[in-house]
């Protein structure tokens, strides 16, 4: 018996499986489900959005700024960044409001900047704040009207925002903003913002 838990081990090192006590081999055998969690162990359940393109190119004011931020220590200030003017960077600024609206991610406390939610979407909300871009506020000035919420099947989450003003029917406009898996969002696209024009989305882009 020995010698065969032996060769098991030796099999199994062959495979990086390295097995210290020799009659852990046997209990293995008769396992037959493992529960693994390594929230908390090997990762801490947190995420920052490292890299942001817009109009086809790289936003490299935030970038840098995320080198920066990785490279200090944890206690620095996150609001050190240096942007480039988001009114003159209509695509930079959609993109953002995108972000921060298509999201359920909120605020349990504003002062100290505590946000629950989806750690995807908390990374987004957070994107926001790095612009100056209060979710709060936001909303406030385009209300959630409807919302369509991310699934398996559609691979994406669609909301549908209030942007007009005055209670006159007519003057009543919409906005719609979706986040979700990279190919399905091109998929539906048909336009691109370039150098803050609006245009044709072609393969080459």
């Amino acid at each position: 018996v020995t010698v065969s838990l032996a060769l098991g081990v030796q099999r199994m090192a062959k495979n990086n499986a390295i097995v210290r006590k020799l009659s852990s081999v046997e209990t293995l055998g008769g396992v037959s489900v493992i529960c693994t969690d390594k929230t908390g162990t090997l990762t801490e359940n947190k995420m920052m959005v490292r890299k942001i393109y817009s109009g086809l190119k790289e936003v490299k004011d935030y970038n840098n700024f995320i080198k920066r931020h990785n490279k200090a220590d944890s206690n620095s200030s996150k609001k050190t960044l240096t942007v480039e003017d988001l009114d003159s960077n209509s695509a930079l600024k959609l993109l953002i409001d995108n972000a921060v609206l298509c999201n359920d991610a909120y605020y349990i406390n504003k002062e100290t900047g505590q946000i629950t939610g989806d750690p995807t979407e908390v990374a987004l909300i957070e994107l926001g704040s790095f612009y100056s871009i209060d979710k709060n506020k936001l909303e406030k000035d385009y209300p959630r009207k409807l919302e369509e919420p991310f699934d398996s099947e559609r691979k994406m989450m669609t909301t549908i925002s209030k942007i007009s003003t005055g209670d006159n029917r007519r003057n009543q406009r919409y906005i719609l903003f979706s986040k979700g898996a990279p190919e399905v969002i091109a998929a539906r696209c048909t336009r691109i913002i370039k150098n803050s024009r609006i245009e044709n989305l072609t393969d080459s882009d």
